[in-house]
């Protein structure tokens, strides 16, 4: 009898576990410098989301991304805004790692540890902006993109003031070293005179 109800124990026990096992979001509002801790399932790993896109060229502040303990991997695609970061699937013991993320103005601290809890893990992680956050990251936006169209146009101006300058030179050096062409002129014409005598008779 007690083997049964130790069987229906771990029974329920393992439902539960794989009741949790479904995908789980956890929304983290971002500030300027925000702290977490994350724990990973080996095999499962976390996603990392967040309201923008992730672009180490940007002008305001470029996205970087480091991980103190290599054993965990972060993946990401060109031009998305979220990376994926799992644990080895053969983890022994606990693993520890920090994550320090850079990007937008945002500098996040992520604390990595591995766990076979399913309860702790979250498929994704979730990263929000306040009202007055998003807003300042639109205004930051349009001064960048106005930014960079005025880099543009000058330099398309620039570009047009040498390629005018280079063919003013180009024709002036043709013209230096071309034989000039001369031409004679002949111009006859005939002069029509007439003699008129007036006879003046004097009585």
């Amino acid at each position: 009898m007690r083997l049964l109800s130790w069987l229906a124990c771990v029974s329920l026990l393992f439902a539960i576990n794989v009741a949790n096992a479904a995908p789980r979001s956890k929304p983290v509002e971002l500030h300027k410098r925000t702290f977490l801790p994350v724990y990973v399932v080996p095999d499962l790993g976390t996603r990392f989301s967040f309201p923008f896109i992730l672009d180490e060229q940007d002008a305001y502040v470029p996205f970087t991304l480091n991980i103190t303990n290599p054993s965990f991997v972060n993946t990401r695609e060109k031009g998305r805004n979220y990376f994926v970061i799992t644990a080895p699937a053969r983890a022994e013991g606990t693993m520890l790692g920090n994550v320090f993320v850079s990007v937008a103005g945002y500098e996040i601290s992520i604390e990595l540890r591995t766990t076979n809890d399913l309860n702790k893990q979250y498929s994704d992680i979730v990263f929000n902006l306040t009202n007055e956050a998003r807003e300042e990251l639109i205004q930051q936006s349009i001064a960048q993109r106005t930014a960079a169209l005025e880099r543009d146009y000058k330099k398309r101006f620039e570009e047009l003031d040498v390629l005018a300058e280079q063919k003013a030179i180009a024709r002036v050096g043709r013209l230096a070293i071309t034989k000039p062409e001369t031409k004679g002129i002949k111009e006859e014409s005939s002069i029509n005179t007439c003699l008129v005598v007036d006879f003046i008779s004097i009585s």
